[in-house]
Parts: structure tokens; sequence; C-alpha cells
């Protein structure tokens, strides 16, 4: 026996054979789930608020015309920052296949996955994950894949291909000469840690003698699995539901969010199967991390596990990659520092402040036509805007975004007063009138102010 198994060891070991299967992390592995950092703002979520109200508002046609009054064009330019952001960010992973994570930050990429459980149901697009770190044999191989292909213009359908033949025990003598081109390209050494089928063969004897019956009835399952995948006539999308097929539960699956070691949170959702996947990102005031998603491992409960690549999913229809490329192209940006950082820092909350300054001037415009700069009609808009984002976001939020707009070079100390002095004005009467109050009950009190001369006007 003991011959046996020294002959068996040496023949594996020159092979670079080992028993693949699913990766080996397990739910037991996976990060703590906690709850949802309250600071965190999704910036896709955002960009759609901001895309859906330039669709509504026609804003790209009326930039084209030279129409855009000041509230539409800042309106622009804050869509523009988040897009540009969007831009370099997954142009950083693409390329370095690390992002490095900044504190007080929320981020969201939507980006390519790929099953490594062959068997299990495909996910439910909205299907959370429990997140833990890639472990195993497999660190010796999947990372690379995963951070490569898309350098070497590989289809993600290909490589999903090329993945399940590897954990189901291929060798790369079995695989096809595309394949075995493309893993090289990957992975220059592929060929040594994969090994030869033909060599194994001679180990077949001893092993069905030596190996436990339960571990040969695994191999047995992995090697039904890749004789689907070895058997070239079939298309991708058969293999697909052979490996990968359809989930009978109508509910998806809600994992929240969990706590990463290096102080960061990150919530990883299905957006198309086990194809696609929205990963969040949030890290803390304090703290500061790089991030690399290809050692990522998302951990469902019924479900295939999912490895996740840098590589950005295209999510966005065609409307939205219009008005993304025009911002990229067109639009330069004028806003303050300041209202730069609380737009990166709270999204969400700065499509609502930047969508409310359009309404504050569209109710300007209908009760002082001709409009103006440090006069009633002025006075009239920051007291409806403030308002506005008082109801919206609470009168804290609210007072930064504005003492940010303020911080805009070129204006004068005296202008710059009063339009703080009436934006606290709009802030007292958000509370006075409620989170239920409209625009137009913050239109009759903005009137009400100009009449009780309770708002600053420098120019009569």
């Amino acid at each position: 026996m003991l011959k046996k198994l020294s002959a068996l060891f040496l023949i594996l070991n020159f092979s670079g054979c080992s028993m693949s299967g699913s990766t080996i992390t397990e739910m037991k592995d996976a990060y703590p789930v906690v709850q949802t950092p309250s600071e965190y703002q999704s910036p896709l979520e955002a960009i759609k608020i901001f895309y859906d109200f330039i669709k509504e508002q026609k804003l790209i046609e009326k930039a084209q015309k030279n129409q855009l009054n000041r509230e539409e064009h800042d309106f622009l330019a804050a869509a523009a920052v988040l897009t540009r952001d969007r831009a370099q960010y997954e142009n950083e992973l693409r390329t370095r296949q690390t992002l490095a994570i900044q504190p007080g930050r929320s981020y969201a990429f939507d980006l390519e996955s790929f099953c490594v459980d062959a068997g299990k149901h495909s996910p439910l697009s909205g299907d959370e994950f429990a997140v833990s770190i890639l472990t195993g044999k497999d660190m010796d191989w999947l990372p690379k894949i995963l951070e490569n292909y898309n350098k070497f213009s590989i289809p993600q359908e290909r490589v999903q291909i090329l993945i399940w033949k590897l954990l189901t025990g291929a060798r790369f003598d079995e695989l096809s000469a595309q394949e075995r081109g493309d893993l090289i390209k990957m992975d220059p050494n592929a060929s040594a840690h994969f090994g030869n089928r033909a060599l194994e063969k001679i180990a077949e004897n001893v092993m069905s003698e030596i190996i436990p019956t339960e571990v040969l009835s695994l191999r047995d399952s992995y090697e039904e699995f890749r004789n689907i995948l070895m058997q070239s006539q079939k298309s991708y999308e058969e293999i697909e539901n052979i490996l990968a097929p359809p989930s009978s539960r109508k509910e998806v699956a809600k994992m929240g969010w969990s706590k990463i070691p290096e102080g960061f949170f990150i919530r990883i959702k299905s957006l198309y199967g086990f194809s696609a996947v929205r990963l969040e990102v949030y890290m803390p005031p304090t703290g500061a991390s790089l991030f690399r998603p290809s050692q990522i491992l998302a951990l469902p409960p019924d479900a295939q596990r999912l490895a996740i690549s840098a590589n950005a999913f295209g999510s966005f229809d065609q409307s939205y990659k219009k008005i993304s490329n025009w911002l990229l192209d067109h639009l330069s940006q004028k806003l303050s520092e300041e209202e730069h950082s609380l737009l990166r820092k709270y999204p969400i909350d700065a499509a609502i402040v930047f969508k409310n300054a359009m309404v504050a001037k569209v109710k300007e415009f209908e009760n002082f036509p001709t409009g103006g700069e440090d006069d009633a009609a002025d006075a009239f808009r920051h007291f409806i805007w403030a308002g506005l984002n008082g109801k919206d976001l609470g009168t804290t939020r609210a007072r930064e975004f504005l003492i940010a707009h303020e911080a805009i070079s070129g204006q004068s100390a005296s202008s710059k007063a009063m339009d703080l002095w009436n934006n606290e004005r709009g802030l007292e009467a958000s509370e006075r009138l409620g989170k239920n109050a409209s625009a137009s009950d913050f239109e009759k009190a903005a009137f009400a102010a100009l009449r009780d001369k309770k708002l600053k006007i420098l120019k009569k």
C-alpha cells in the first residue's frame, strides 16, 4: 500500500492534478452581517435620479440650444461630477484591478461575475449575498483569470465555460486549442498548474483502491459536469441551463451588509443571474483601504457562489449612455469645491437639492418673470429652495448644501450674507410647515416673508 501511495503522489504531483469542484469557501467563512451604514448613498441610484430628470426636462436639448438657466446648468454640472467619478473608478478598476477606497465615501459598481459552484441554482436578480474572501487552491489561479481576461478581450461567456471546466477537473491537455491559448495568456504557468489527463490515467487503478467511496462519488459528479462541458455541440445556453439551472424560488434572498476586516462595509446583489452583480461599498470617515474585487466571494443562502471581476457590466440603457457621453464630452464643472465634496458624500441628497433648485427657479419665474440678483426675486427663490431642502433632507443636511453653494468664487460678501439669511428663513419655514408641505406652500410662505420684511434684499 505504501508503494502505491508513493506512486500515486508522484504521478499526481507531476500531472498537476488536484480535486477541483466548487470553491471551498463556505457560509461559515462569511464576514458578519451588519446594519446598513447610515451614511451610505448609492452613486448609481443618484445618477439614475439625475438622468431621469435630465430626460424628463430635456436639459441636453436645451443646452444644445444654449437655453439653460443657472439652476439647470448646475443640475447638469452635478450629474457630470458623478458621471466622471463613475468613469474614473471603472477605469481604475479595469486597469489596476484595485481601487483606493476613500474615507467617508460611498461607492457602487455593476461588475461582471462568474458562477464557481456548478450544479447549484442560478441566483434570482435581486438576491443578496454574504461576503467572504476567496480561499484554498482556487487562489492560485482564479484571480489570474478574473483579473486578466478583459486585457485580452476574451468574452465573458468563454471565460465562464473555461472556469466551469477547470472547476470540474479538466486538465490543460483536455481543453480546446482556443481555451489553452486563452488560459496561457491569463496564466503563463497554466500548462504546469492544470496538468495532463494522460498521465493521470496511469493513477486510476491505484486511486480506485485507496480513495474512499464518498470521495469517488463526488469525483464522478464533477466528471459528469465535465463531460457535458466537453460536448462541443452544446450551446452556451444549453450548458448554462444544466450547470446553472433557474431557481424555482419566488422571493429574493436578503442578506444585507457585511463588514470587512479592513474597515469598510460591503453589500453584493445579483443584477443578472450569476453574470453580473451590483457591489456597494462604504468606508467610514476614519478609514481608507485598497479594494480588490477578484478576492471577494459572494456566498448565497441557497444558490451559486459567485466570483467577481473588476470589469464593468453594461447596465445602462442606450438613453442613459447618450446622457453619460454628452456630460463627459461637453460640460464643464462650475460648482464650488464644497459642493463637490457633499455631492460625492451624499449623492442622492445632492440630486434632491439640485432638483429643488430648479423647482424654486420655476416658482421665481412664475412670479418674477424678469428675475434678478440681490432683489426680491432672488430672496424669494432662495427661501423656497431652502424650504424644500429642509423638508426633504432635514435642516442640518440642507444647511450643509446651502452653505456649500454660497462658497462659489466671485460672489460679494454682501450678496453671500443676503443669500445665507434668506436660506435660514426658508429652513425655519420647513420646520414650521412640516414634511407634507408642497412647493406652493413654500411659495405662499415666501410671499408672506417678503410682505413682513423678514427677507434681506439689497436692491429694491
